[in-house]
């Protein structure tokens, strides 16, 4: 009877152990599949479908039709999941869907902005232009992305040597002194003291606490997946209080330029301000802008419904009443973003210039308290020594 209470005791917790791997095995394997599809298009940069959409329209305007037009894309392009994607695109319109239809089933390649401006170009015969503005929107967003990584290259890279000088204290050289220091008895400073056992905690603890840090991000992924979490997490994003108002001017200062761009080419209001959401970056900025539909139905102005949740400033909501009044809303907007792109600009310059030296200094502290410490123990080991 024992001997088989023993056996299945083992095979449940052979079952179990089972259980968990197929856990970590699908798991890794959603992690996987969802990132190398993430890599596949990641690895596109905008600035070259900005150019697709440029040789698009030359082709267009010079009288190719726009099945042609595809094809010689198609054939040029070297990039395995662009050629993909275009070749989808040709099929589909072959098939008798419009560029609109064709080009919104690849749209984590086209942004929101531009899908909507090929739509606009499709129905209202202008098809050319639109994909002229849409390239120029394109390529203005991708400067902007590029200077906001330029400034944060050199923090980043600090802050990985920071990290870097870390662990390899941790690993190589607070051992072999530890080790001496232990052997030769002698009483070690408070520093020292800490120094070893921070190393200590860090070689022992070190891959679990990366496991957490990674299961965290995990869990908090798939939490942001639902909307009343990912919808509180971005209100509170936009309120921060070093980052928040940088957070809250790059979007502005998105829906002012695509709300601009939206209302020149003759959209509708109400779908530019669902379309400038969709392009905001953030759930609880769409929501006040579905918000503001709902109040211009009931006939508000987009300033007075706008001014109500308190995320654009009173200067913000000044300027788009003063637009809307007058009629000239559109060169309001653009002047809006205009001044929030130098502003953000500005304010980026500023954190980089105060986050190098700090930076510096936290890499500073560690190397240098590592070393204080570990020289520090050495004249009492002298002192030893001269004694013998």
């Amino acid at each position: 009877m024992m001997e088989q209470a023993v056996l299945r005791r083992e095979e449940t917790v052979s079952e179990e152990s089972a259980s968990k791997a197929n856990i970590v095995w699908s798991g890794l394997a959603f992690i996987m599949r969802h990132a190398r599809e993430w890599l596949r298009w990641a690895g596109v940069p905008r600035r070259e479908i900005s150019q697709l959409l440029k040789q698009l329209a030359v082709m267009l305007d010079a009288g190719l039709s726009l099945e042609r037009a595809l094809e010689i894309l198609l054939a040029q392009t070297s990039r395995p999941y662009l050629r993909e994607a275009l070749d989808d695109i040709l099929n589909q319109l072959r098939g008798g869907m419009s560029l609109y239809q064709a080009l919104a089933g690849h749209h984590q390649l086209f942004p929101t902005l531009a899908l909507q401006m090929v739509k606009v170009g499709e129905s209202g015969g202008v098809l050319t232009d639109m994909l002229y503005r849409a390239s120029e929107y394109i390529e203005h967003q991708y400067e902007i992305n590029r200077r906001i990584l330029t400034a944060l290259a050199y923090p980043s890279i600090v802050f990985v040597f920071a990290i870097a000088a870390v662990l390899g204290i941790s690993f190589f050289i607070m051992p072999m002194f530890g080790e001496l220091y232990q052997a030769s008895g002698v009483s070690l400073p408070a520093v020292t003291v800490m120094v070893i056992y921070s190393a200590e905690f860090i070689r022992h603890y070190g891959c679990l606490i990366l496991v957490l840090i990674l299961a965290g991000s995990f869990i908090l992924i798939r939490a942001m997946r639902h909307a009343p979490f990912a919808l509180r997490v971005h209100q509170k994003l936009l309120f921060l209080p070093l980052l928040g108002n940088t957070v809250r001017g790059l979007a502005i200062m998105r829906i002012t330029e695509t709300l601009a761009v939206l209302l020149k080419v003759g959209v509708p209001a109400l779908t530019a301000l669902e379309t400038a959401g969709k392009t905001a970056g953030n759930l609880y900025l769409q929501k006040v802008l579905e918000e503001t539909c709902s109040g211009m139905r009931a006939g508000q102005s987009i300033a007075r419904s706008l001014a109500k949740d308190g995320v654009f400033d009173e200067m913000y909501t000044r300027m788009i009443a003063a637009g809307e009044e007058s009629g000239s809303l559109a060169e309001m907007l653009a002047a809006l973003a205009a001044h929030l792109k130098k502003d953000l600009l500005h304010r980026l310059d500023s954190m980089i210039a105060l986050l190098e030296p700090a930076l510096i200094v936290i890499v500073a502290f560690l190397v240098g308290t590592t070393v204080i410490a570990t020289l520090l123990p050495m004249y009492s080991l002298m002192d030893l020594a001269g004694g013998m």
